[in-house]
């Protein structure tokens, strides 16, 4: 349907799924014009019905995840291992469902995804730490490589950081994965406060 008026608070004629037009009054969702901000609900074209999520200045907070390690659990060696979030903070379960450590993409479409990873050297030895994204159990996500260095026990404390927009089919899956690279033959500790987040940007 055409919004004749797109500035601040709108009346626009959008066609009904039964036929006719109707007529609402609201503030158009920015970066998705086919969502409207009555107040109290959120409507789309066509069909009126409710949309859930998080209002913020006319915006509804839709295709976005956050998950977390909380605890801090789980070790690593110079094998990869999924990191195992263990709560989940935000999900749009239009877009986004989790087992354990594994993400599935609901929908296809171009996501920024982040993830930011703690960990602690449990050895005497210097050693370098790994991290990647696994896309589909089979393939590492270009550009989604992160690397820390650990000196000794005392000094072992290391985080890594990483964002990046990835072109994701339905029924794709994502894993946060560390592996001890190079160095002492030793376990890491994932520490507390681990995290991942994704976002659907079109």
């Amino acid at each position: 349907g055409t919004i004749y008026s797109v500035s601040g608070v709108i009346d626009s004629l959008l066609p009904a799924t039964s036929g006719g037009t109707m007529m609402m009054h609201g503030h158009i969702d920015p970066g998705n014009d086919s969502v409207f901000d009555l107040g109290t609900t959120a409507h789309r074209w066509g069909a009126v019905h409710a949309v859930s999520g998080v209002f913020d200045n006319g915006r509804i907070n839709q295709g976005l995840a956050e998950y977390q390690l909380a605890s801090g659990s789980g070790v690593f060696q110079q094998t990869y291992v999924d990191v195992e979030w263990d709560t989940t903070i935000i999900e749009d379960t239009d877009y986004f469902s989790r087992s354990a450590g594994i993400i599935t993409i609901n929908q296809a479409g171009i996501y920024r995804v982040n993830y930011a990873i703690n960990i602690d050297s449990l050895g005497t030895g210097r050693s370098i730490a790994e991290f990647r994204l696994w896309l589909n159990g089979s393939s590492s996500v270009p550009g989604g490589v992160t690397y820390v260095y650990s000196r000794t026990t005392a000094d072992g404390e290391g985080s890594v950081a990483k964002s990046l927009l990835v072109s994701l089919s339905q029924g794709d899956t994502l894993v946060a994965q560390a592996q001890r690279r190079d160095g002492s033959t030793h376990d890491y500790s994932f520490l507390p406060d681990c995290n991942m987040n994704l976002e659907f940007i079109r």
